[in-house]
């Protein structure tokens, strides 16, 4: 049965008015997920279109027909995409090992010893405000200020400094947005899991289980130019932290759900924080509208805690070889909708996100951000390929144990 264009858009708006006044999970924040509190349960999306424009089970991303309506292209075989391991549960984040864009100055730091999560330098004091030092008696003050000290007699011409072992990091950036909601939440309850956290990720890292996703920014802008892969310890723990800065939930590498009193007892163990912004358009279309929301949504992760670091490394055989691996799944997944794009509604990045992991299309449930630099169409997956084709390079490893500088 095909259904109308006026049948679709209200069955949508029936989807959205049911997610906007009934789906919370049990703490107050959005549910958007089947079996989380939310007024669909069946099983794949929430209360969205599957495949070919029939209503039930998928997500919001509906068909994958033609847009005029004439004559319906066949929809693509997606379960043989590659991308389908890239997939990203938004309410069970678990993994291990991660990527992050750097510049090419970190990078050099990094090579040369300079820590994995940079902390800021002290204060250095202003000279102004220090007293001068007064002449004395032993060293009485020169009555002419361009007099020159004689040279030593073993005095030579200065030379170049070699590099030291460890150069300096480049100092951490302002917090992002995830990690302030925790901090402030830290401030307002500081004998939390959150204050207990909080020190580890003061210089986290935005990061991400493969790097195609993070290749563009939340606002499209190309990232860095250098890949750094971080893979924690098998005991470390992954926190999931709502967006007014709580922590919800904790799991363990193999998908184990911790208490969190238990996590609180031992909060030096958790290594990454998952953070989903809704964004002010999706938070519209499916959070709680009472709420003040701005700005692009996403999801995130920060890796920090130096301790719980197994290894990282720049310019391997392994970052090269996942270079190439997501270089080849963007490829095949373009060849596999070209013929027939994957459609969604508009706002393209507002629905994305209102079910992310429930879209039924490998490339939308991995994503990070869902701007216009990430929308399924041909241009912007052939925008996206040679910008990593762009970063590929000639294997230069180092590899450092830990997360501290050594």
């Amino acid at each position: 049965m095909r259904i109308g264009t006026n049948a679709l858009l209200g069955l949508m708006g029936l989807c959205c008015l049911s997610f906007t006044l009934g789906c919370r999970d049990d703490r107050g924040g959005p549910a958007l997920v089947p079996g989380v509190g939310g007024a669909f349960t069946g099983t794949g999306g929430v209360g969205g279109f599957g495949s070919g424009g029939s209503f039930g089970t998928g997500g919001l991303s509906f068909g994958t027909g033609s847009s005029t309506g004439s004559s319906p292209c066949a929809p693509a075989d997606l379960s043989v995409s590659d991308l389908r391991s890239h997939y990203i549960d938004s309410w069970h984040p678990l993994h291990t090992t991660f990527y992050a864009w750097i510049s090419e100055e970190d990078e050099a730091a990094l090579r040369s010893g300079a820590p994995l999560f940079p902390t800021a330098p002290a204060e250095e004091p202003d000279p102004a405000e220090e007293p001068a030092s007064e002449p004395t008696e032993e060293e009485p003050a020169s009555e002419d200020p361009t007099e020159e000290e004689p040279a030593s007699e073993d005095s030579t011409e200065e030379e170049p400094t070699e590099p030291s072992a460890e150069q300096p990091a480049p100092e951490p950036a302002p917090r992002p947005h995830g990690l302030q909601q925790l901090w402030a939440w830290s401030v307002g309850h500081p004998d939390g899991l959150e204050a207990a956290i909080m020190p580890h990720f003061e210089s986290a890292r935005v990061s991400w289980p493969h790097p195609w996703p993070i290749k563009f920014d939340i606002d499209g802008v190309l990232a860095e130019p250098k890949l750094l892969r971080i893979d924690l310890k098998a005991d470390a723990w992954i926190a999931r932290v709502a967006e007014h800065g709580e922590v919800w939930d904790v799991y363990d590498a193999y998908g184990n759900t911790i208490p969190l009193d238990v996590a609180s007892q031992e909060p030096d163990r958790i290594a990454g924080i998952y953070f989903l912004h809704l964004g002010a358009d999706a938070n519209a279309a499916c959070g709680t509208p009472d709420r003040v929301v701005t700005g692009p949504g996403y999801r995130h992760f920060y890796v920090g805690n130096a301790a719980m670091i197994a290894s990282y490394e720049v310019g391997t055989e392994a970052i090269q070889t996942e270079l190439g691996q997501n270089i080849t799944a963007l490829s095949q997944y373009m060849e596999l909708t070209r013929p027939c794009p994957t459609l969604v509604f508009q706002p393209s990045d507002a629905n994305v996100i209102c079910f992310w992991g429930y879209n039924l299309d490998p490339f939308l449930d991995a994503l990070s951000s869902a701007g216009p630099r990430y929308e399924p169409t041909a241009a912007a997956l052939a925008d996206l390929i040679e910008a990593l084709e762009d970063s590929l390079f000639t294997p230069d490893p180092y590899i450092g144990v830990g997360g501290s500088a050594p």
